[in-house]
This record gives C-alpha cells, sequence and structure tokens, in this order.
C-alpha cells in the first residue's frame, strides 16, 4: 500500500499536471505579450513560432488526459508525461518567451522525476540489497515459457509438496491456486535456481490482457531456503514484466484488511476486523497482507455484494466450501 504521503504527494502531481495541460490550451489561444514576441521575431521565423503555439496547443490537450492515469499509476502515462512536459518547456519559450508557463512545467517535471516509487528509489534499497545478495551466492530466476517439460512439472511438484506439508492441511481450490499438472503445463513459470541447480520457490505467470498487467496465481517454495528468496523472485519478476513493457503487477488480494478500522464502521465490518486480527493460526491474513505490503502497492477496495444479512452465513460457508473443494474439517486445521 502506497503511504498516505505518497498517495497526497501522487494526486498533487497529478492536478499540476491537469494545470499544466489547462495553462498551455489558454496560453496557446491567447495572444502572448508584444515585447516579447518582438524579441523572438528577431530570431525565429513565423513558422517555428505558430509550430510551436500548435505543439503547445496539443500538449495541453494530452497533459490533461494523462493526469488521470498518473493517479493510476500507469507507466506509459509516467513516460509520456515526462516527454510532454519537456516539449512543453520549449514550446512555450518559442512561442512568446512565456518562461512563467516553461518554468510551471519544469518545476512539475522535478516533481515527477523525484517521487518515482520504483526500485531505484529510496523504498527499494532492502529489496536491491536481497537481490544483490542472491544474485552473488549464485542464485538465479529463470523464466520457463510454456508448454512445460515432464522433468520441469515433476520437480514442481516436489517443491509444492515440500510446502503443503509444512502446511498441515490441504490445498486452497478457490481464493488461490493449486497445484494442477494439466494447468501449470500451459502457463509461463518463473523459478529460483540454487547454485547447485535445485529449484527452490516458483510461481506461474498470468498476463492481464485488457490492463497490460501482470500477476501470479500460485506460488510455493521447499521447506528449507535462504532467507529472502520470495523477496528475490518477486522483485526479479518485477524487473523482469517492466522491462519487457508491462504496466504493473498484480499481487492480489489481500483478504479483510482495512474491514471495520473506524469508530464507525458497521458492526459486521468490526466483526470481520475481529477475525482478521485473531484468526491467524487459521489463515495467515494480516502475514500475507504484510508480506505484499513490503512492495508498496497501490491497494484498491474489493467488495463483497450480498442479497440480505441472513443470506450472510450461507454465502460465507459457499465461499469456504468452494474454497476448501469441500473439505471443511481440513480448511479449519491450524496453519492450512
Amino acid at each position: 500500500m502506497q503511504t498516505k504521503s505518497n498517495r497526497i504527494q501522487l494526486w498533487i502531481v497529478a492536478l499540476l499536471t491537469a494545470l499544466v495541460g489547462f495553462i498551455n490550451l489558454l496560453s496557446a489561444a491567447t495572444p502572448g505579450w508584444p515585447e516579447r514576441v518582438e524579441s523572438l521575431k528577431q530570431i525565429f521565423p513565423f513558422e517555428v513560432r505558430a509550430g510551436s503555439h500548435i505543439f503547445a496547443a496539443v500538449t495541453g490537450f494530452i497533459l490533461l488526459t494523462l493526469a488521470i492515469n498518473l493517479v493510476r499509476r500507469k507507466r506509459i502515462a509516467l513516460l509520456l508525461t515526462i516527454g510532454l512536459l519537456i516539449i512543453s518547456i520549449v514550446s512555450n519559450l518559442l512561442k512568446g518567451l512565456d518562461y512563467e508557463e516553461s518554468l510551471l512545467s519544469a518545476i512539475v517535471l522535478v516533481l515527477l522525476l523525484a517521487m518515482r516509487d520504483t526500485l531505484q528509489g529510496k523504498a527499494g534499497k532492502n529489496l536491491r540489497t536481497a537481490i544483490n545478495r542472491f544474485t552473488k551466492l549464485g542464485h538465479q530466476v529463470i523464466f520457463y515459457p510454456p508448454p512445460l517439460a515432464d522433468e520441469l512439472l515433476q520437480e514442481l511438484r516436489s517443491v509444492s509438496d515440500e510446502w503443503l506439508a509444512t502446511r498441515q492441511g490441504s490445498e486452497k481450490q478457490f481464493s488461490l491456486g493449486w497445484f494442477d499438472e494439466a494447468y501449470l503445463r500451459s502457463y509461463e513459470i518463473a523459478a529460483v535456481k540454487t547454485p547447485e541447480g535445485q529449484i527452490s520457490a516458483f510461481a506461474n505467470i498470468i498476463p492481464e490482457y485488457q490492463l497490460n498487467e501482470i500477476t501470479i496465481d500460485l506460488m510455493r517454495k521447499r521447506a528449507a531456503v535462504e532467507r529472502g528468496t520470495m523477496d528475490f523472485l518477486f522483485v526479479s519478476m518485477f524487473q523482469y514484466f517492466k522491462d519487457i513493457g508491462y504496466d504493473s503487477f498484480n499481487l492480489g488480494l489481500s483478504a479483510l484488511s482495512g474491514t471495520g478500522k473506524t469508530q464507525d464502521s458497521p458492526r459486521l465490518e468490526k466483526a470481520l476486523n475481529y477475525l482478521y486480527e485473531h484468526l491467524d493460526r487459521f489463515y495467515n491474513f494480516q502475514g500475507l497482507h504484510e508480506y505484499k505490503d513490503k512492495f508498496q502497492p497501490r491497494w484498491e477496495p474489493r467488495y463483497l455484494i450480498y442479497p440480505s444479512l441472513a443470506a450472510l452465513p450461507d454465502v460465507v460457508v459457499a465461499l469456504i466450501r468452494a474454497d476448501s473443494g469441500d473439505r471443511l474439517l481440513d480448511y479449519f486445521k491450524p496453519g492450512a
């Protein structure tokens, strides 16, 4: 989750970007200061000055449309905004020596470059350290394209079986992916290989085509792995899919997190918050949320819609049955 400070900064930059867009449109539609225009006539021909007016107007319009996508942290929106702000600085100077507009564009550009929340930033220092340490030790992350070979699936099965043995329960079959060879064979796998060539952890990759987003469904690790192995796997996936052009990486749900936290929350939500805080022995809600939170994702709300309060118990039982594969007792085993 982004910190409150980061969210505020992001909204400020987005609003300033929209403001630059509006001012560019307004400035392009109004005549410049006569003395400034006369000075430019001595340096640049009419075609350059007229073209700069057009560039300022087009840049302003596009910046207005990009502002909301900055809030959504779209990588392509960030790159386009950076480029358009540079064009805005130049075009405003060339069309009428409008240094005020250029200065505002430059300020927004600096803010945008300074506040990126990426692995190159301060927040990713510990994660970069994990990658460097694992790389020096000889670990590597390998991406296996589908269809997967039988030998690879057998090794993944052994990793999964070790992980399941530590959980003291059966696999979930609704909220998370489960090990199914026919299913896994058709998806890309990211796997951590030890210096000895053994797979110590893996995750299968699922693309979200409409959002140019990537996510995972099933992740497993061996019972005994080097500390930080999963961090190494995740950060390597983040970097890999960023480099090949994906806009975002979806870490999945964090069930019940943030529910019933305020004093005016409904009683039902407060009851769910109690379960969130006290049922870790059955399902590691808080631990899973804290692990995902270390990567500073942008959390978005998700809702459960049910017909009435009286129907809610039936809905909950149905969800548990779906998640447990109709093995209710296994679902409530400690560590399941």
